[in-house]
């Protein structure tokens, strides 16, 4: 008897079940929400450290003609 009465409850597919599909359905939209903001803010970095990369280049680059630049000025002809 007790079977036959926790059968009866346990079934599923009430209003609460119907209920908490929708909060599913509402967090797979957050889910999706925060991958994309998630995918934005990884090409955001990649950006930055192509930009921050470059520069530290053009500036190694500089700092490497100026280099050989001061020793050819600086070195005696003989």
């Amino acid at each position: 008897m007790a079977d036959h009465h926790r059968g009866g409850t346990g079934g599923g597919g009430g209003y609460g079940d119907q209920h908490r599909g929708g909060g599913v359905h509402g967090e797979g939209h957050q889910l999706l929400q925060q991958q994309k903001q998630g995918a934005m803010m990884t090409a955001l970095k990649a950006a930055t450290a192509a930009t921050f990369g470059g520069s530290m280049l053009v500036l190694s680059g500089l700092i490497l003609a100026g280099t050989v630049i001061a020793l050819t000025v600086t070195t005696p002809c003989w």
